[in-house]
């Protein structure tokens, strides 16, 4: 723990820094207010406890410089209101202690939200034809999405965390084709253009081929278990230039 009592700023500041691997355990000691996660990569799981004997008022902040898969939050003897249980990188939260019901309550967050972006046509699943390939991952953070590509199912993006999530799509087909974002679809070897069921089809847009690119978006919100893809026609592959996918949660 390093302690710093400032004159100059009228402050009792004390911190500690941990680089931990997975599995720590790790408790905080009387005085330490401030805790620094810094570690080398991704913590699968990890456990913190908070101090045995806080005064009324009291705040706990902490904060990781990497992604905390599964976080155990243990109030040693305390009650706690909204108790994180995993933490994106660059993220922090405090909380606020109240003696009077033994409660340690969130206020502040500071969240890095989860991203996927992809580029770069890879044709389609060979059992769902109608799902997109993508050959090249840019950016794949934060716990809040799962991506994933499949030979034989395509690309599917599952959404782990509820919440306000942003999606674009960009893509030409070698002949004019309809492409488009869809929401758990059950048509999935079905041209997007031809899908029955309107409540799974989020954006849509058309392509007049060559590189003559479409791009649709959408923003809403989505429940967790959610299953998002790029869906276009039938076994027609994307020119490479204009394929482009992003998913992002913002809220």
């Amino acid at each position: 723990m390093t302690a710093v009592i400032s004159g100059t700023n009228g402050l009792i500041q004390s911190y500690d820094y941990q680089a931990f691997t997975t599995g720590f355990d790790y408790t905080f000691a009387a005085g330490t207010q401030v805790l620094v996660i810094n570690p080398t990569g991704t913590l699968a799981t990890g456990t913190l406890r908070l101090p045995t004997a806080p005064a009324d008022g009291m705040t706990i902040t902490f904060s990781s410089s990497q992604q905390i898969t599964a976080l155990t939050l243990n109030g040693s003897g305390a009650s706690i209101v909204g108790a994180v249980t995993s933490m994106s990188p660059k993220s922090g939260v405090t909380y606020v202690y109240r003696l009077t019901n033994t409660t340690w309550y969130p206020t502040v967050t500071v969240p890095f939200y989860s991203m996927v972006r992809l580029n770069t046509g890879n044709g389609q699943g060979s059992t769902n034809t109608a799902i997109h390939r993508f050959l090249t991952t840019v950016t794949n953070q934060g716990s809040d999405i799962t991506y994933a590509d499949s030979a034989t199912l395509g690309g599917s993006f599952t959404i782990n965390t509820s919440g306000i999530y942003s999606a674009s799509f960009s893509g030409a087909g070698s002949v004019g084709t309809y492409q488009g974002i869809t929401l758990n679809s059950t048509q999935l070897s079905t041209a997007i253009s031809a899908m029955t069921n309107a409540s799974e089809v989020l954006a849509i847009g058309y392509s007049s081929g060559g590189n003559n690119s479409v791009s649709t978006s959408w923003t809403g919100y989505l429940p967790a278990t959610s299953i998002v893809r790029a869906q276009g026609a039938v076994s027609a592959s994307l020119s490479t230039p204009a394929a482009q996918f992003t998913i992002v949660r913002v809220s």
